[in-house]
C-alpha cells in the first residue's frame, strides 16, 4: 500500500516557509505578478507573514514604513514589502465544482492548502449514553460539505476522519474525491469503548509538514460536534504497520509508537502552525486559532456564529499574505539560528503570524565530503510524508485508459513531463533518473515498476527537461497511481498522485475511453514506440494553448457485448467558464465504423482558432437509444 499518515489533527494559518528564500511568490491568473526578487546576496532574508486585526479581519495595504523587524533583538532595515492576494477577482467556472482536472502536477506553490479534520471518533453522543446523536452527526457532515463546496479554484485540500488509522486522501482539488472520504464518516459512539484522541501526538507532525511545504498560505480546520462520547471504557491501543518500513505505529502514543517527537518547529527554523476549530451543534461555534498539540476547548460564550460566517472568515484570513525582505545586520554563514520579531507600532492588538526565526546558511561543504554527497535536509515525519507530493523534481502527468482488443483489460497511457534542477557538472551530456510507477487498488500495490530514464543535458544549462511515456495494463477497477522520479546522485524526489476509475466496457451499452490531447506525429517527433498502436498522436500534458496551435483530441468509443452493434450519437461541446457552448458538434457514428472488438477510433481538431482567451471545458458524450455514456471532460485554457 502507498503509505499514508495515521490519525491526525491538522492545523495552520498564513505562515512562512523554510524554502521561502528560494521560492517566488504565487501568481494569480487574473493579476499576473512578477516574482519578487530582493536584490542582494546572503544579507537579505525573505519572510512571509499575515496580519490579523482585533476583529479577526485581514489587514491590507500596509507599507514597509509601518512594520518593524527585529533579529535577535536588533532592529533591521526592510528592503521591500509586497502584499500577495490569492484568487483576487477570480471566479471559478460554473463547471469547476463538478469536473476534476485530467492533468496532475506537483508544482503547487501557488495553491492554498486546506486541511479538514472531521472528528468522528470523539463526537455525536447523546449525553450519558452510547447512542449517536443524529442531529450532531448531520451538522458535522453539513459543515464539512459546505467547506468543501466553497474551496476555490486554487485550493488543495485533504479530508481526514479521525476514526481511521490512516489518512487516505492526498491533497487534491477534486471535490468528489474529498466527498468520498466524508462518505466514510462514522461516529464512534456505539463501540463500547472510548478510542484514544489522536490530537496530541500527530498535530506536531502535521504542523511540520505544513511548515516545510513551499506554499505560503495554508489553513486547517478541525470540525467537531462539541459533545464527547458517553461513559465508555478506554479502547485498547490500535496500531498498524507502515508497509514500506515494516515498523509498527501506535497513534495513541503507547508502547511501540513511532518514536521520539520530532524537533521543534523553532529549532528547525519553521513557522508555528495554529489550528482552527469549528464546533457544530445548535448553533455553530468557532474558538480562536490555537497552537498545535492541544485538545479543542469547550465553546466559549459569545462565540456563537453560523457556520457559513465562520468559514468565510477562515478563507478571508487566509486569502492574502505579505512578502517581506530585510537586510540582516549580521550576514554571516555560520549556520546559527536567529530569532525574529515583528511589530506594527500603534497597533498592539494586531496578530502577526510569521516564522519565529531562521537558520543562517552554513559554509559550503568540501567537495567530495559526505555532507556534499548527502546534505542534511529537513525531512518530513514518516506519519505525514505522503499527503503532499514531493517537488524537488517537477512532474506533470496525464493518464487515459484504452481498451485492450479481445480482453476486459485496459492500457493506461501515461504521459509525464519532468524538469530537474542540476547540481555539479552540467556538461556531463546526460542525466539518469529512476522513474517508479506504482498502481494501488484499495491500498494494495498491484503494479510496481522502476525504470531508468536518461535525459540529454545541454551544455551550460542547469535544468534538464523531458517527456516520458509509460503504459500499464490493468483490469477494470478504481486505481490510485503514484508516479515518482528520483535522482540517484542527489536523492532528490518528485512525485504525483493520480486517481482513475476504469469501468467494465463489456457490460455497458456504450462507453468512451480516456481522452488524449496531442500533436500530429512528424518525422522529428513520432508517436513514442511504447504507445504505438494505441494512440495515433503524440500526447502532451500542457492544458494552456494558443489560438494558433494545431492540436488533436483522440479517444475511442466502445459498445458492450449484450446488444447488437448500433449507430452511436456523439455530442461534443466546448463550454466557456459561464457554461455557454462556444463549439458544438453532433455526429452519428455508423455501426460499420466499429471493428470486430466493438470499438471505433475518433480524432478531432481542437477548435482553438474559434476561441478567445479564457477557460474552457471539452465535454464528450455518446448515446445509443436511451443509454448515455459517462461523460468525458477535459479542462483547458486559451491564452
Amino acid at each position: 500500500m502507498r503509505w499514508v499518515p495515521p490519525l491526525v489533527v491538522l492545523g495552520v494559518l498564513c505562515v512562512g516557509s523554510l524554502r521561502a528564500q528560494q521560492q517566488p511568490p504565487p501568481q494569480t491568473p487574473e493579476q499576473p505578478q512578477q516574482p519578487l526578487i530582493f536584490r542582494a546576496g546572503v544579507d537579505v532574508v525573505q519572510v512571509e507573514l499575515s496580519i490579523i486585526d482585533e476583529d479577526e479581519k485581514t489587514v491590507h495595504g500596509l507599507t514597509r514604513d509601518q512594520i518593524e523587524v527585529y533579529e535577535d533583538g536588533k532592529k533591521q532595515d526592510i528592503v521591500d514589502l509586497k502584499e500577495i492576494v490569492i484568487d483576487e477577482g477570480e471566479e471559478a467556472p460554473v463547471w469547476a465544482r463538478a469536473v476534476a482536472p485530467d492533468v496532475v502536477t506537483n508544482d503547487v506553490a501557488d495553491r492554498r492548502l486546506i486541511g479538514i479534520v472531521v472528528d468522528d471518533i470523539n463526537c455525536c453522543s447523546i449525553a450519558g449514553s452510547t447512542m449517536t446523536d443524529p442531529v450532531a452527526a448531520r451538522e458535522m457532515k453539513a459543515a464539512t460539505d459546505y467547506l468543501i463546496d466553497n474551496l476555490g479554484p486554487r485550493d488543495f485540500a485533504t479530508v481526514v476522519l479521525t476514526h481511521e488509522l490512516a489518512a487516505n486522501q492526498p491533497f487534491t482539488g477534486d471535490r468528489e474525491a474529498l466527498r468520498s472520504v466524508l462518505r466514510r464518516f462514522r461516529p464512534q459512539t456505539d463501540v463500547g469503548c472510548r478510542p484514544a484522541p489522536p490530537y496530541v501526538n500527530f498535530a506536531s507532525d502535521l504542523s511540520r509538514m505544513f511548515a516545510v511545504s513551499s506554499q505560503p498560505v495554508k489553513a486547517v480546520v478541525v470540525i467537531s460536534s462539541g459533545t464527547g462520547p458517553g461513559p465508555l471504557l478506554p479502547c485498547a491501543p490500535r496500531s498498524y504497520v507502515i508497509p514500506d518500513l515494516g515498523r509498527r505505529v501506535t497513534p495513541s502514543g503507547a508502547a511501540g509508537s513511532s518514536g521520539a517527537a520530532p524537533n521543534t518547529l523553532e529549532a528547525l527554523s519553521l513557522p508555528p502552525v495554529p489550528i482552527y476549530y469549528i464546533v457544530t451543534g445548535r448553533p455553530f461555534m468557532m474558538p480562536p486559532p490555537m497552537r498545535p498539540g492541544r485538545l479543542p476547548p469547550r465553546p466559549r460564550p459569545g462565540r456563537i456564529e453560523d457556520v457559513d460566517t465562520v468559514i468565510e472568515r477562515i478563507f478571508e484570513q487566509n486569502g492574502s499574505y505579505y512578502l517581506l525582505g530585510f537586510r540582516t545586520s549580521k550576514p554571516t554563514t555560520d549556520g546559527k539560528y536567529r530569532r525574529l520579531e515583528f511589530k506594527i507600532p500603534g497597533h498592539k492588538d494586531y496578530t502577526i503570524r510569521a516564522r519565529r526565526g531562521y537558520m543562517r546558511p552554513k559554509p559550503p561543504p568540501k567537495p567530495g565530503s559526505k555532507e556534499a554527497r548527502d546534505p542534511e535536509l529537513p525531512r518530513l515525519p514518516a506519519t505525514v510524508s505522503s499527503l503532499l507530493p514531493a517537488s524537488d523534481i517537477s512532474l506533470k502527468a496525464a493518464v487515459a485508459a484504452f481498451g485492450v482488443p479481445g480482453s476486459r483489460d485496459n492500457v493506461l497511457v501515461i504521459s509525464i513531463d519532468l524538469a530537474h534542477p542540476l547540481e555539479g557538472d552540467v556538461n556531463r551530456g546526460s542525466e539518469e533518473l529512476d522513474l517508479r510507477t506504482v498502481v494501488y487498488v484499495g491500498g494494495d500495490a498491484k503494479h510496481d515498476v522502476t525504470t531508468k530514464v536518461s535525459l540529454d543535458v545541454q551544455a551550460g544549462i542547469h535544468r534538464v527537461t523531458g517527456s516520458v511515456p509509460m503504459r500499464v495494463t490493468v483490469p477494470p477497477e478504481k486505481y490510485e497511481l503514484w508516479l515518482t522520479a528520483r535522482d540517484p546522485r542527489t536523492t532528490r524526489l518528485g512525485s504525483v498522485f493520480y486517481d482513475i476509475e476504469i469501468p467494465d466496457r463489456s457490460t455497458r451499452a456504450v462507453s468512451i475511453s480516456g481522452v488524449v490531447i496531442g500533436r500530429e506525429p512528424t518525422e522529428f517527433m513520432p508517436v513514442p514506440q511504447l504507445l504505438s498502436g494505441i494512440v495515433p498522436i503524440v500526447p502532451i500534458t500542457a492544458r494552456t494553448f494558443g489560438t494558433f496551435e494545431d492540436l488533436q483530441a483522440f479517444f475511442q468509443i466502445y459498445q458492450g457485448l449484450d446488444s447488437p452493434v448500433s449507430p452511436v450519437a456523439l455530442a461534443i461541446r466546448v463550454l466557456d467558464d459561464k457554461g455557454v457552448a462556444k463549439f458544438s458538434s453532433d455526429e452519428t457514428i455508423p455501426a460499420e465504423r466499429f471493428n470486430e472488438i466493438r470499438s471505433a477510433d475518433y480524432k478531432m481538431k481542437l477548435p482553438l482558432d474559434k476561441l478567445t482567451e479564457g477557460r474552457y471545458l471539452l465535454t464528450i458524450e455518446g448515446r445509443v437509444g436511451g443509454r448515455i455514456t459517462p461523460r468525458r471532460d477535459v479542462m483547458f485554457s486559451v491564452r
